[in-house]
């Protein structure tokens, strides 16, 4: 997915508190499943253990570091 390295490197230098993780919804459909998750890509954004931000197929990479910004800043002040 081209958009995968973009949103990577996006996490990694403008909200280095957070962890980026892939699902592989080929290998792990259970997983899936259970989050509701039945097109791809699909970006799901959580905060202490809440989803809070859900984006599916076209995902705006900037839209998408304003939205986590904005949380981002209220949950790590």
């Amino acid at each position: 997915i081209a958009l995968r390295p973009k949103i990577e490197q996006l996490i990694k230098q403008e909200f280095p508190k957070m962890e980026f993780k892939i699902v592989d919804s080929v290998k792990n459909p259970e997983l899936c499943a259970q989050f509701n998750v039945f097109s791809n890509p699909t970006i799901l954004v959580f905060f202490d253990g809440k989803e809070y931000i859900r984006k599916s197929k076209y995902i705006g990479v900037s839209q998408l570091k304003s939205e986590i910004e904005r949380l981002y800043n209220l949950v790590n002040n």
